[in-house]
């Protein structure tokens, strides 16, 4: 008679003998044997209510239905002693169903026990894999050593069945601490970076905004002109703040020529204009200079 329990979830290790069907039947019998003598000292570590354990053809499964830290803990002790006896260990956790038959021994049906062992076919001696559910469902009970595994690849198996499978790696905290250590330093340096990027541009920004200065040095006093506008008359007007860019300037004066000028300032560039009006409005130019004579009369007091 089969008492055969509802479905439940629980966490599996498969450890299989690689290449078991190939080796000798000596071979076979001798790595049964240290394989007995492995599931053994890990079982040990586990409550006798808290793991059942069952034979396969080319190797064992341990099946935890407590958190899966424990399987994880147990499938760490079983990858120590498995490094040197060919063996690779795949973890799942999945759906199982309990058998148990008249003379009180277990047997499972469902499929987590058929994902570990795929996931064991897939991981190389002396390591173990774990399935994505595996590592999720570890994720929950204990984070930090969900964080212990790294992403080992996409595999499919003999069904055409998908598995996303990890790898258990000692160093894998450390890894990541130091990739987010870089991550964190270069997030930093762009951020400084940036910053300096922003400042600089409104440093840029208050350059080009900067007004230009014209410093006025003109005598006699004259009527001063920026593009077409009266600014007033210099002096007393000395200087004058205009906006970057081509400008014309205009000295005007009644009795002179005007003085006009082209000119380009740059942000916050200062440029003087400097001139002197002359005229010789007071010289009698149709006069003819005194000649030789008439100096030497002058000289003498002649007229």
């Amino acid at each position: 008679m089969t008492d055969i329990a509802e479905p439940s979830l629980a966490s599996i290790i498969f450890i299989r003998i690689q290449e078991f069907s190939r080796r000798p039947v000596a071979e076979q019998a001798s790595l049964k044997s240290k394989l007995d003598l492995l599931v053994a000292r890990v079982v040990e570590r586990l409550p006798p209510d808290g793991r059942i354990v069952l034979d396969a053809h080319d190797g064992a499964a341990i099946v935890i239905p407590a958190a899966p830290d424990h399987a994880f803990a147990a499938a760490l002790l079983a990858e120590s002693d498995a490094r040197d006896l060919s063996m690779c260990i795949g973890v799942n956790y999945g759906a199982i169903k309990v058998a148990w038959v008249a003379d009180k021994e277990a047997t499972l049906i469902g499929d987590g026990i058929v994902a570990a062992k795929t996931v064991a076919d897939f991981a190389k001696p002396g390591r173990f894999f774990a399935s994505r559910a595996f590592r999720d469902a570890l994720a929950e009970t204990a984070p930090e050593a969900a964080l212990t595994f790294s992403a080992a690849g996409t595999f499919t198996d003999d069904q055409v069945r998908i598995h996303e499978l990890f790898a258990h790696d000692a160093n894998a905290v450390q890894k990541r601490r130091r990739k987010l250590f870089t991550i964190g330093v270069l997030g930093v340096a762009v951020i400084l970076a940036l910053g300096v990027a922003a400042r600089q541009a409104r440093i840029e920004i208050a350059r080009s905004n900067q007004p230009a200065v014209i410093v006025f040095d003109v005598r006699p006093q004259v009527e001063i002109f920026i593009d077409g506008v009266p600014k007033g008359k210099t002096p007393p007007l000395v200087q004058i703040e205009v906006t970057p860019g081509k400008h014309t300037i205009h000295a005007t004066h009644a009795k002179f020529p005007p003085l006009r000028m082209e000119v380009d300032l740059k942000p916050g560039e200062k440029m003087t204009v400097k001139h002197a009006f002359f005229t010789n409005q007071n010289t009698n130019t149709n006069k003819p200079k005194p000649g030789f004579f008439e100096n030497l009369r002058r000289k003498l007091g002649g007229d």
